[in-house]
């Protein structure tokens, strides 16, 4: 995984640029350009907190819709939108007949290379089963597959509603079972394609 890595999910037509990886700011923080379709991308990833992370979204063409805490938020080319430590939100997604285009940057309050990689790796990982017709109409993996990826995010990112501990216990026990029957938070396929890729 480098800056300038492209990715692209055929079913939910968004695409990712890689900008800055966890690796080249120590950890730090990590930088991302995402494009929507126009009027898509409301379900691209469901409502979550970060315990350490602060996320900011420059709204570089397009409108947009986001939550951020108890409040849907509208936002347009040439905003930006922050979203504080520890508050419950949805990403940006597309609300006009124009393609969104999003730069978004995660900020760690402590260094955290390892959850931060994790988290662009299952990206990754989404997108490319997603290639593989390995997703459903929404561009989600099937639960077990899900349950990898985001037990690898826990504790610093956690959904809402849920107590903390349940979701380690729920999400441990699904990303073992999951595990144990073939599912990796990535692939080494993965890897060579996206090696072929820069070669390209």
């Amino acid at each position: 995984m480098k800056a300038g890595d492209v990715w692209f999910n055929p079913v939910t037509g968004m695409r990712m640029v890689v900008v800055q990886t966890p690796r080249e700011t120590g950890g730090q923080s990590m930088t991302v350009e995402y494009a929507l379709r126009p009027h898509t991308g409301r379900d691209a990833a469901p409502a979550h907190r970060h315990r350490i992370y602060t996320e900011r979204f420059d709204i570089l063409a397009g409108r947009a819709a986001y939550v951020c805490g108890d409040e849907e938020r509208t936002a347009e080319a040439g905003e930006t939108v922050v979203i504080p430590l520890d508050t419950t939100h949805v990403h940006p997604w597309s609300i006009s007949d124009e393609a969104l285009v999003v730069r978004q940057t995660t900020e760690a309050a402590r260094p955290d290379e390892a959850t931060l990689s994790a988290a662009l790796v299952g990206v990754r990982t989404g997108f490319y089963l997603a290639a593989e017709g390995k997703v459903d109409a929404q561009g989600r993996p099937n639960p077990l597959q899900a349950a990898v990826i985001f037990n690898a995010l826990l504790p610093d990112n956690y959904l809402p509603n849920i107590p903390l501990p349940a979701q380690r216990l729920l999400f441990g026990a699904l990303a073992g079972l999951g595990r144990r029957l073939g599912y990796r938070l990535t692939y080494p396929r993965f890897d060579q394609q996206e090696a072929a890729a820069r070669m390209a």
